[in-house]
Order: C-alpha cells, then sequence, then structure tokens
C-alpha cells in the first residue's frame, strides 16, 4: 500500500539516482531526467506531508546562511563577478536539498528508509563506477572532456558528436569521483567489521576494486592520490592508527629534510610508469619537475605548478578585507589567476570570515546531531571520509552536487546498512512462523 513515508522514499531514491547515476540523465525523456523538477516534487512533498522538517535547527542555519547571502549579494556585494554569484547559489542549492533530507530521516527517525536510499546510492555508484571504466576504453580522456567540451571551443566537431553519443553509456566525470573515493573506506570498514549488510564480502571486494579501478581510468589526478590515502588510513588498524600517524609525520619531516631530487625522481618513476594513462603521467611529471626546481615557473596545466600562486594571491586579497570579503563596496579583479578553483580559500576570500563561518555551521551541526550514536569503530571511517571530501576542496573545486550529498545524507547512511539486514531476518521470521 502506498503511504508518505514510501512516496518520500521514493523521491530522495529519484534523486539519488539523478545526482550519482549519469546512465538515467542521458537516457531518460527531458522532462523525467529533469533534477530540478523532482528537487521541486521533494520540497512541495515535505511543506504537506512533513512541514515540521523545516523548522529543526540544522535547516534554520541553512536559512540563516541563505538570508546572509541574499542580503549580502544585494547591498555590499553587487559587484561581484556573475560567475561566483552563481557558484554560491549552486552551492546553496545543494546544500539545501541535501540537509532537507537527512532532516527528514532523522527527524521522522526513518533510519531503515536512510538505509534503503543508501544501498541504491551504492548500486548507482557501482553502475557509474563500472560504465566509466567501459567508456575509458574507447576514449581515455572522456571523463575530463565531458566537462571541457561545454567550457572551452577546444574540440573538433566530429569529437563533440562522439563524447555526445558516450554520454548515453552513464560514464562518470569529476564529481561521481567524489563517490568513488568515499565508498571504498567505508565498504572496508564492513568487511574488517564483520558486520553484513545486501553485499556479500565477495561483492564488497569486486565494488571497491571497481570504484578504484575507475578513479585510474578517469585521469583526476587529485581524485586518485585522495582515493588511494583514504583506503590506506581506512585498513589501519585501530590500535595502530596513533603508531601510522606518527609515522605520517616523519615522512613529512623526511619531506622538509631530503634533497628535492630525490622525492622528484620517485615522481618521475611513477610518470613513466603511467605512459598509458597521458593526464596521470604528465601530472606526476610536472609535481617532480616542481619539486626538482624548488618551485619555478609556472608553464604547464598541473595543478601542482599553480596551486601555490593561486593561495599567494588569494591571500592578498582575503586580508584587505578579511571580515566580508573582497567584493565588499568594490569591484575586486580577484580570480584573475584562476584562485577561484581553491574552493575553501575561495569561499574564504570571497565571503570572508563571517560568511565562511555561517557556511560551516550546518555542516557542524549535521555532524553533530547524525554521528552522537556512531560507534568508535565507524565514527572514525566516518569522520575520515568526510574530512577527505572537504580537504580536497583545499586544491580543487568540489563538485557540489555529489559532494554534498555523499557529505550530509550517504556517507551517514552508511551506518545503517546493517538495518536492512537485521531487516530481512525479521521479516524472514515471521513468514515462518
Amino acid at each position: 500500500m502506498w503511504s508518505v513515508r514510501k512516496h518520500l522514499l521514493v523521491l530522495s531514491i529519484i534523486l539519488a539516482g539523478l545526482v550519482f547515476m549519469p546512465l538515467l540523465h542521458a537516457n531518460l525523456p527531458p522532462f523525467i531526467r529533469s533534477y530540478h523538477s523532482w528537487v521541486f516534487v521533494w520540497g512541495i512533498s515535505l511543506v504537506v506531508f512533513a512541514p515540521k522538517v523545516f523548522i529543526q535547527k540544522t535547516m534554520l542555519f541553512v536559512y540563516l546562511l541563505g538570508v546572509y547571502l541574499w542580503l549580502m549579494l544585494n547591498t555590499v556585494w553587487m559587484e561581484m563577478d556573475p560567475w561566483q554569484n552563481r557558484t554560491f547559489w549552486g552551492d546553496y542549492y545543494a546544500m539545501f536539498l541535501a540537509v532537507s533530507i537527512i532532516t527528514y530521516f532523522t527527524y521522522t527517525k526513518n533510519y531503515i528508509d536512510l538505509a534503503i536510499l543508501t544501498k541504491f546510492s551504492v548500486i548507482f555508484i557501482g553502475i557509474t563506477a563500472l560504465m566509466t571504466i567501459i567508456v575509458s576504453i574507447f576514449d581515455p580522456m572522456y571523463s575530463r572532456n565531458i566537462v571541457a567540451f561545454e567550457m572551452e571551443q577546444i574540440f573538433s566537431d566530429s569529437y563533440i558528436n562522439r563524447i555526445r553519443g558516450f554520454q548515453r553509456w552513464g560514464a562518470g566525470s569529476r564529481g561521481d569521483g567524489f563517490g568513488f573515493i568515499a565508498l571504498p573506506p567505508l565498504l572496508l570498514y564492513y568487511l574488517k567489521s564483520k558486520k553484513r549488510i545486501f553485499l556479500t564480502e565477495r561483492w564488497i571486494w569486486m565494488l571497491i576494486i571497481i570504484l578504484m579501478l575507475a578513479l585510474i581510468r578517469m585521469q583526476f589526478a587529485t581524485l586518485l592520490i585522495f582515493g588511494f590515502i583514504l583506503l590506506f588510513l581506512a585498513s589501519i588498524k585501530p590500535k595502530n592508527r596513533k603508531l601510522t600517524f606518527a609515522g605520517l609525520f616523519f615522512l613529512m619531516v623526511l619531506f622538509i629534510i631530503v634533497p628535492a631530487e630525490i622525492f622528484a625522481s620517485f615522481f618521475f618513476r611513477i610518470s613513466h610508469s603511467l605512459d598509458n594513462q597521458e593526464v596521470l603521467s604528465r601530472y606526476f611529471y610536472d609535481i617532480g619537475s616542481y619539486i626538482s626546481m624548488g618551485g619555478g615557473e609556472i608553464v604547464g596545466n598541473a595543478v601542482s605548478w599553480r596551486v601555490d600562486i593561486r593561495y599567494a594571491s588569494a591571500w592578498e586579497y582575503f586580508i584587505d578585507n578579511p571580515l566580508f570579503g573582497t567584493y565588499f563596496n568594490q569591484d575586486s579583479t580577484y580570480n584573475s589567476l584562476g584562485e577561484g578553483h581553491l574552493f575553501l580559500m575561495n569561499k574564504l576570500t570571497v565571503t570572508g570570515l563571517v560568511g565562511f563561518l555561517l557556511w560551516l555551521l550546518p555542516f557542524w551541526f549535521c555532524y553533530k546531531a547524525i554521528s552522537r550514536d556512531f560507534k568508535k569503530d565507524f565514527k572514525f571511517v566516518f569522520i575520515l571520509v568526510l574530512l577527505g571530501i572537504i580537504l580536497y576542496g583545499l586544491i580543487k573545486v568540489i563538485i557540489v552536487r555529489q559532494a554534498w550529498m555523499l557529505f550530509f545524507v550517504i556517507i551517514p547512511g552508511m551506518y545503517y546498512l546493517p538495518l536492512l539486514k537485521k531487516e530481512t531476518i525479521n521479516n524472514t521470521n515471521k513468514q515462518n512462523e
């Protein structure tokens, strides 16, 4: 029988499918695949069936941020660059949706439904990873070029048609990579803890391998590095974690005192081993060159050459008006060096300390509300993955539609996956009685 609970669960699954599975978006009719239409239906459904969701504490902080942004953009930030303006509201839109979804599940205590949503999201992300691997066999640069061809006129018409043809296959791009780095550590947690979820041990291993292979085939080097670091840290036994973090600190000290040529040669060797992965190979070569020159001139496309320059530039703009941002009552030349690619530093520079702290509040209160009952061993991996997504924003742009759905909804929802197994067992027992 259809119910309000099933209605909202199905809507949340549809939204997750449109966020995490490009295959759906590329092959459904225009109105059905419209993400914004389903967001509207979700919002109206909450107003009608669960209006108290909108007065929960975390939602109030989201409103506070929205009011602040609107007031500032219509008064003292009126000269803000249009790209920054669109980015602000895109970020806020994704945050508002994700927070409303997790608030609905926690307010109603429908943790089994949250687990069901998470289960479908894991499947969606797994399918996208598999399709990414398949498409990369035919076009190794697809995941990078699918975004670039829409922003820059750098490809021939024939290649653009080829890319559009591959779109129907549902391979992922940079935003989908956040799911590929977030799930393996959490899946590994269930392997180590022996807790039963909807996947058998063999399927969990297979999914981890598919996700990591998809990261390699996408050729986004920063996502790949973050993915392997998170998986490595999640694999450490609890009793060895302090020793491991001490070891990481020791490695950082070594990096400072050991001659740069030694580290540079390490990256040159990685680059040579990745000759068949054009972008990754060039990326690691550029890192080696950058280290060997001690900074040097910016002559390439690799982010490693530009992060330090971008931070230095963004910092200069930030200190001019640290409280209310670089556009406070003025037209700014900010972002001339691409500082907007540093997601967190860009947020701090443009909004100032006041806006940045208001932006952080929904993250903090949502984390506190959802994690208070998590067990210690899961909480470590949970925090690790959340930090991985946020810290990625130190050096690259965060694709917020996927990232915030993961941060606020799916990553917390991973904790409740064992409920599905218990529910299945209980239902089976009832049928046998």
